[in-house]
């Protein structure tokens, strides 16, 4: 896909013909992380696992579930809560809904990838935080 898409733009000239007040957000993953929290994200995530920061995940690869670079579940969850913080314009930390119940260190992992994914939508200028 070339950057800007066309189809885009179509969107979202629709969505404001039916809803003048629509923001409309694209998640650029492959770009430059100055410019997309989300890759921002995923970064920061890589980075903390190397750290030894994230409860439950011990190398860079665990963080992927194929050589491809499909996300696994921790990059999801960071994922979604770099989402929540830029559609909602509020942290992300606190929340509960992703916790798994049977994993011992589902709480503690889920708080560290609250933190980054919200310090990586504070960070990037053209976020609505």
């Amino acid at each position: 896909m070339i950057v800007p898409e066309p189809a885009i733009d179509l969107f979202a000239d629709l969505a404001v013909e039916h809803n003048p007040g629509v923001q409309v957000m694209v998640q650029h993953s492959w770009g430059d992380a100055a410019t997309s929290a989300i890759m921002l994200a995923v970064l920061r995530l890589r980075s903390a696992v190397v750290a030894g920061e994230v409860p439950g995940a011990t190398r860079q690869s665990e963080l992927f579930r194929d050589p491809l670079g499909h996300a696994s579940q921790p990059t999801m969850d960071a994922v979604t809560y770099a989402w929540f913080a830029a559609l909602y314009e509020q942290s992300p930390v606190g929340l509960t809904s992703l916790q798994d119940p049977e994993a011992a260190d589902s709480a503690a992992c889920q708080r560290v990838l609250q933190e980054l994914a919200w310090a990586a939508e504070r960070e990037e200028p053209m976020a609505l935080v």
